[in-house]
């Protein structure tokens, strides 16, 4: 059964790309409902933290261990405000690129997503630092992930979309 819409999710320090199956399971999507307005400390998880910023048609959201910034992600569901959101994560990709070459692994940035919705994330250094194991590792790309389907689903069930 579907519980939120395939994301396309791109990694763009890497490139990688991965299409999820849209099927995430309904508890995993409550676990974050707290985190769907604004944001906010994740339960169970101190002390990682999400802060949130909601357009029309797309999110972006960074993932914090503390104040420390440690991912940087724009979901976009809308065709016309992915087009005039990319241009905000492109700006810090280019920076990234500038300040820490090995941290990317081209100075150009991969191109945005033809088709909605997407996920592009930015993994910053400091996530090498405060992530301690592989298992932590995982846990922030699945959170990443989670987060995106949960502001999808949470925008289809308000809009009926």
């Amino acid at each position: 059964m579907k519980t939120t819409a395939p994301l396309l999710h791109l990694t763009l320090n890497t490139g990688h790309v991965a299409l999820t199956s849209g099927i995430t399971p309904p508890e995993e999507l409550a676990a974050v409902r707290t985190l769907l307005k604004r944001g906010g400390p994740i339960p169970g998880r101190h002390p990682f933290r999400v802060n949130l910023d909601r357009q029309r048609g797309s999110a972006s959201f960074c993932l914090q261990h503390r104040k420390l910034p440690v991912t940087m992600n724009l979901l976009a569901w809308d065709e016309v405000t992915a087009h005039e959101a990319w241009p905000e994560i492109e700006f810090f990709y280019r920076d990234l690129a500038d300040l820490c070459p090995g941290a990317v692994a081209t100075r150009t940035c991969p191109a945005r997503p033809k088709a909605t919705p997407w996920l592009a994330t930015l993994v910053l250094p400091s996530l090498y630092h405060v992530a301690q194991s592989p298992e932590e590792l995982g846990w922030v790309g699945a959170f990443e992930r989670i987060y995106a389907e949960a502001l999808l689903a949470d925008f289809a069930t308000r809009t009926g979309k």
